[in-house]
């Protein structure tokens, strides 16, 4: 299947175009982006951009050090992106259906309301943020190690996806990899601490 269509200079979509007359929903936008079908807007992980003002529409969450203009999303939205969007690992379970994602908390929550029908439902879930997206990865993948997430029927996580953790751990050097193992284990026994909402 083959999508095409005309994007504008700061990632709106003008149009779909398609060959065979087909509409499937493609939610990509610029690099890191998702369209939200609510809002209108694009997801990029931690805040919403919108694109017919080239800005986000919150304040950069790591403040002036991702530069002088809080809501920029890139001086150039072709060849740059939001490198300082903040990232994060989490866990979570509702006594029968057990995740290990990666992304904000906001994204947890998302995730439990597809996964386990709410936060409510949850009785024991931990998030950490890292501010940086190939730790959370690493994280990821030594927590979906450990609890065998790929393969256990009680978990959700799908073992035809793996995390792109596992490469980035595999070439890290050792202090790195001691660093993955301790806020691997930091957050599980934050998870193993925690309580439901």
């Amino acid at each position: 299947m083959v999508w095409a269509g005309y994007i504008r200079g700061f990632g709106e979509n003008a149009a779909d175009i398609s060959n065979s007359g087909a509409y499937f929903h493609q939610p990509l936008r610029l690099p890191g982006q998702y369209f939200d079908d609510e809002t209108g807007l694009h997801y990029n992980l931690f805040r919403y951009y919108a694109p017919e003002c080239g800005r986000f529409v919150s304040q950069d969450p790591i403040g002036l050090r991702g530069g002088i203009n809080l809501y920029q999303y890139a001086p150039n939205p072709l060849s740059w992106i939001d490198p300082w969007g903040l990232t994060g690992t989490y866990i979570f379970t509702d006594g029968t259906t057990y995740y290990i994602g990666k992304g904000p908390e906001s994204r947890m929550y998302d995730s439990m309301d597809y996964r386990i029908g709410g936060r409510a439902n949850a009785i024991q879930f931990a998030h950490m943020d890292f501010g940086d997206d190939k730790l959370g990865f690493m994280v990821e993948h030594r927590l979906m190690e450990k609890y065998n997430a790929r393969y256990s029927p009680d978990f959700a996580n799908s073992e035809r996806i793996s995390s792109p953790g596992k490469r980035l751990y595999d070439a890290a050097d050792a202090k790195t990899q001691r660093k993955v193992n301790r806020l691997a284990n930091k957050l599980d026994s934050k998870y193993r601490a925690s309580k439901g909402c």
